[in-house]
């Protein structure tokens, strides 16, 4: 199918969108965090729990997209959190105290999960009669793309002797650029976005919440790595210095991830590619438990990476068929169960770290939850035979 100049546009105004408010504004937090452990004199518990803040605006923002107020103005509602999330990412830099920086983090996680469900709800609202679902799956290109720009950022802002005030200051303005275009091709809400759309699917209730439920475990165990890996390759003997490479690595593979996944579900079906792709990011995850050089590091950000986006993005897909009602209103309840997750993970593993004093356990859990994330958002048909198999 040839693309014309307006579709490129759309898709490139979600791309935009996704990498400033989740791929920067919340993953950028992964590779400064050491250099934030290091001048605030931050626990893991500590560190852990500014990411819970993050998450549990996320899950405030996944909520608040339910009511008219937002749901009924996603435009101006997208146009708002955009703004305000760049204003959050570059606020963290204005203080040391540490229930401030929750706030800022708070603000961005609300301003996140806004941006991620209106821009989502109104790109795909208009590429959904394109044949091609590539192209509306480029939209979670986004996290790749901000990982990718965050740790070359702070690769930069290092060498350069930048603390992390002034790291989050060059995340602000890679975000300005990133918004330009964002506001610019952003369409207009339709008309038939605000009636609720009947997507009935067999099992209906219990298959979404199964997804519902695995969406929660998964968003429990990929942020575990997701918020520590950073920080865990910066205390290793050796290793020291490379955490910015390894989130590069893990970004750049994050970003053909949706659409990859997306091909291997055609050929079997959403729901089992979920279920490979999990198995994938806790392979990646479990692997730094079996192999600490440095190769052993770039292949699992790398494992990790290409999972990740591609289980958000199938999860969505997977939702829509499975979800009986208006499209958005999925979205958001699926974003809501996957924010749950996130807010119990950093916090619960942070704590978990400090305790034992080695990153062990956190990365088991981390790996296991994936696991069983992928294995409960199959359909009830696909478990069952599944369970008989097993």
């Amino acid at each position: 199918m040839k693309l014309d100049l307006d579709q490129i546009k759309l898709a490139l105004a979600g791309v935009l969108a996704v990498a400033l408010a989740l791929g920067i504004g919340r993953f950028a937090y992964t590779p400064i965090l050491p250099f934030m452990r290091e001048s605030l004199g931050l626990t893991s518990s500590e560190a852990g729990l500014i990411a819970s803040w993050n998450y549990f605006g996320y899950l405030i923002g996944s909520l608040s997209i339910l009511f008219p107020l937002f749901n009924h103005r996603l435009k101006l509602s997208f146009i708002l959190a955009c703004v305000t999330s760049i204003a959050s990412t570059g606020l963290i830099s204005a203080t040391v105290n540490f229930d401030l920086i929750c706030l800022t983090r708070f603000i961005n996680g609300f301003c996140g999960a806004i941006v991620l469900i209106s821009g989502t709800s109104l790109i795909f609202s208009k590429l959904e009669n394109y044949t091609s679902l590539d192209l509306r799956l480029a939209h979670f290109s986004g996290f790749g793309l901000g990982m990718a720009v965050s740790s070359i950022g702070v690769m930069i802002c290092s060498n350069l002797n930048i603390d992390w005030r002034g790291q989050w200051i060059f995340m602000l303005m890679i975000c300005l650029i990133f918004f330009i275009p964002t506001i610019k091709f952003i369409p207009d809400q339709s008309e038939t976005m605000l009636q609720s759309k009947k997507i009935i699917a067999k099992n209906n209730n219990l298959s979404f919440f199964l997804l519902c439920l695995g969406y929660t475990c998964f968003g429990f165990g990929y942020i575990i790595y997701g918020t520590f890996i950073a920080d865990l390759i910066h205390k290793s003997d050796g290793l020291m210095g490379m955490e910015n490479l390894a989130w590069l690595v893990a970004g750049i593979a994050a970003i053909p991830s949706a659409i990859f996944w997306q091909r291997i579900g055609a050929l079997t079906s959403i729901d089992r590619s979920l279920l490979f792709s999990s198995v994938i990011s806790a392979f990646g995850a479990i692997l730094l438990l079996i192999i600490d050089n440095r190769a052993g590091i770039l292949i699992s950000c790398f494992l990790y990476g290409f999972g990740i986006p591609g289980i958000v993005a199938l999860t969505l897909l997977e939702g829509k068929r499975r979800y009986n009602g208006n499209v958005t209103a999925g979205i958001a309840i699926l974003t809501t169960s996957f924010s749950v997750g996130q807010i119990l993970g950093p916090y619960i593993s942070g704590n978990i770290i400090d305790y034992y004093g080695n990153y062990f356990y956190a990365i088991f859990a981390s790996g296991i939850f994936l696991t069983f994330g992928g294995i409960l958002m199959l359909s009830p048909s696909h478990l069952k035979k599944q369970i008989i198999k097993n």
